[in-house]
């Protein structure tokens, strides 16, 4: 881990931390989603449970090879259609953004995906869907799992 993911984690852990103090509903964790981040590499993520099954999730991202630093931030919004918070299928949207040194990218994702706990306080999320967008001046569309994680999220429930 570089000392730019270091000082990234430490920020959102805090921020994240301080937030869901006033909410009961939060988890923070990591998640693999090239639809909102255009990378496969690993991003931070935050999900809330707005009410009865409707979470809002959110992606921050930044890599650094040495010699270019990318960066990425994405929103997903989900509505589970079959269960509830704990365990259930859910569609949604979402928004990412991002890029480094001119080569930027913006996509738009249409999401479905399922839900589920895996102890009590770490709950899995896995997402696919499609995305339509641009990078670099070009356009995009991508209908896929949204990784080769199959866009897995592992969050800790706070």
């Amino acid at each position: 881990m570089t000392k730019y993911n270091i000082l990234i984690v430490t920020i959102f852990t805090f921020c994240s931390g301080a937030w869901a103090m006033k909410t009961t509903n939060a988890a923070v964790g990591l998640a693999s989603d090239f639809h909102a981040t255009r990378s496969n590499d690993t991003a931070i993520t935050g999900i809330w449970s707005l009410n009865n099954g409707q979470f809002v999730q959110g992606y921050f991202m930044v890599e650094s090879n040495g010699t270019t630093t990318f960066s990425a931030v994405g929103a997903a919004y989900k509505y589970t259609i079959s269960g509830d918070e704990a365990e259930g299928l859910h569609v949604g949207g979402g928004l990412g953004i991002g890029g480094s040194d001119g080569n930027n990218f913006t996509h738009i994702n249409g999401i479905v995906g399922f839900h589920f706990g895996v102890a009590r306080q770490i709950s899995i999320h896995i997402d696919g869907g499609i995305s339509v967008g641009s990078a670099n001046s070009k356009s995009e569309t991508y209908f896929n799992g949204n990784s080769p994680l199959f866009g897995l999220s592992a969050v800790y429930n706070i």
